[in-house]
């Protein structure tokens, strides 16, 4: 059963057939961003590089609810990072490690891709188990894995700073 299904059941019988499961708005992503969100996603499966697609791709994909983001966050393992990053550059993407223990980025223009390799408390690393409960889906067209429902609640629940705060997600 699809997650989303399994997640929110289905609607009660005597509400319209045009009625949303949820009070979402519908998911829109910037032209730019879709294309370069394709390329990014393109590049690391040509290549073979593991990913984990989170934030709030995953959460429309498990619940519906689509909120509006500013990026593409993408779950991998620190040992392929510096792959990653090495690819999407020669695929003209501009990449940077922001911080050793957790962030890269790869952009273009005003989009861009986060990829995480743990919580930025260093606390939590992603590693083999999270990719082994990543679910198939597609994204803007493309053959992804997405976070597993557990390990998406579990990074949300570390993103409690005073700037940001994940919480309503869950």
């Amino acid at each position: 059963m699809e997650p989303s299904k399994r997640l929110m059941g289905e609607p009660h019988p005597k509400l319209p057939a045009s009625s949303s499961l949820t009070t979402a708005v519908p998911v829109f992503l910037q032209p730019e961003a879709e294309q370069l969100y394709r390329e990014v996603l393109t590049a690391l499966n040509e290549h073979n590089v593991s990913y984990a697609i989170a934030g709030a791709v995953a959460l429309e994909k498990y619940t519906g609810i689509w909120r509006a983001t500013k990026d593409l966050d993408l779950f991998i393992e620190s040992h392929n990072v510096r792959k990653a990053l090495n690819h999407l550059r020669r695929h003209g993407f501009r990449c940077e490690i922001l911080d050793p223990v957790w962030l890269a980025k790869a952009r273009r223009g005003e989009y861009f891709v986060d990829l995480i390799s743990g919580m930025s408390n260093g606390v939590i690393m992603v590693d083999e188990s999270w990719m082994r409960r990543t679910q198939p889906a597609i994204i803007v067209g493309v053959e992804s894995r997405i976070i597993s429902p557990e390990d998406l609640i579990a990074s949300k629940l570390f993103v409690t700073r005073r700037e940001r705060f994940d919480g309503a997600d869950i």
